[in-house]
């Protein structure tokens, strides 16, 4: 399977806005290379994976990854779902 870097370097400006500290950072990084009805696709799982290895090594998310078979309109919104009732606390 081929591969290729996603760019994960981080540019800086002196433009941006000021960073923020968010005391809860969720990520659900879905992956679909095998559609049923259209061509395999070489990399989306491979993508998904790669950001949320980032965004946790990184900068600290709690990340979930769903893919391929598995990233189903029920399961996706289940997941999302579940995290918002959970970050949201009692």
């Amino acid at each position: 399977m081929p591969t290729r870097d996603i760019g994960t370097t981080l540019a800086s400006s002196s433009n941006s806005a000021p960073a923020r500290d968010y005391q809860a950072k969720h990520c659900l990084a879905i992956g679909i290379d095998q559609y049923l009805e259209f061509p395999r696709l070489n990399y989306a799982v491979h993508d998904a994976q790669g950001i949320a290895t980032l965004l946790h090594d990184s900068f600290g998310f709690t990340v979930a990854t769903i893919l391929n078979q598995e990233a189903t309109r029920a399961r996706i919104g289940d997941d999302i779902t579940n995290r918002v009732a959970t970050a949201a606390g009692p």
